[in-house]
């Protein structure tokens, strides 16, 4: 056996005993992922037999590229989730608070685009320029305007113009913070913002944290509760942003498996991540209400 077989030996006894001792929310966060995974499924196999049926050359609308662009998030979330579950019981918190970080920002983005699907195609565009700014052209003067005379930006706008101000507005207005902002506002943003910075206080290499112990301390409970909410989220977003896809039998079995969820998460879980603001509770198929 090799020094690096030993290691994971190690790891795989140390995950064993974590999910012995966490039992009931660690199979909570399992069931969760595993519904979320058939519903997302479901969904995106709904969505290519939709593709293939439409004439050559016509273009998605902005309702379903957004299903598909928040469908692709919560595709990604679930497999950040698996290996923060890992990560957490394989001893270390910080691993996991980077990998659950970003499923929580997904949250605020997946309902914001949810309730506002005409602002898809400019969230492309600020992500498509992400990756663009590596190229040679973004070392032009003025590469914002090189960018959306560029072929990518040109084939997301579909024939839409935007200005260099415009992009600059949306690109300032839509930060991870602004959208929460526009989510939710007032004691949740709170009780939010202690979540958040738990988990970014594990995204940056401080050397504090090589001395913040999981065990013992209270706060492998505490990451336990954020990684079921987290999964809740997960799946409540799955089956109401495809709902229109999704047939009975798999929004039933999501409902199910939701509603049995909030049971077992008790009294003291309020789904912290739901929206306070009507904008992104009316659209919802499948409201919170629903399942308590």
């Amino acid at each position: 056996m090799s020094v690096f077989d030993g290691i994971e030996e190690s790891m795989e006894k140390r995950r064993r005993k974590f999910a012995l001792q966490n039992a009931g929310p660690y199979d909570l966060c399992r069931r969760l992922i595993g519904c979320q995974h058939i519903t997302h499924g479901a969904a995106f196999a709904k969505h290519l037999d939709e593709y293939e049926g439409w004439p050559a050359g016509r273009p998605a609308g902005d309702g379903i590229r957004a299903e598909m662009a928040v469908l692709d998030m919560l595709g990604q979330n679930k497999l950040h989730l698996i290996f923060a579950l890992h990560a957490l019981a394989g001893g270390s918190r910080h691993a996991a608070g980077s990998l659950a970080r970003s499923v929580f920002e997904s949250v605020s983005k997946s309902f914001y685009l949810m309730a506002r699907p005409w602002t898809v195609k400019k969230f492309l565009l600020l992500e498509t320029y992400k990756t663009w700014r590596t190229s040679p052209e973004a070392k032009r003067p003025c590469p914002i305007k090189s960018f959306l005379e560029s072929w990518e930006a040109q084939e997301l706008l579909g024939g839409d113009q935007i200005t260099v101000e415009e992009f600059k507005k949306f690109r300032y207005d839509h930060k991870i913070s602004g959208i929460r902002e526009q989510v939710y506002d007032g004691k949740i943003l709170d009780v939010q913002n202690q979540m958040y910075a738990v988990l970014s206080f594990s995204s940056h290499p401080d050397v504090l944290r090589t001395f913040t112990a999981l065990h013992g301390t209270g706060l492998s409970n505490d990451f336990m509760k954020i990684m079921a909410e987290l999964s809740f989220a997960n799946l409540f977003l799955t089956a109401n942003s495809q709902s229109r896809l999704l047939g009975g039998p798999e929004s039933a079995h999501a409902g199910a498996v939701m509603r049995r969820a909030l049971q077992d998460m008790g009294p003291q879980c309020s789904f912290v991540m739901y929206p306070n603001k009507s904008e992104y509770t009316d659209n919802l198929a499948i409201p919170i209400e629903s399942l308590l």
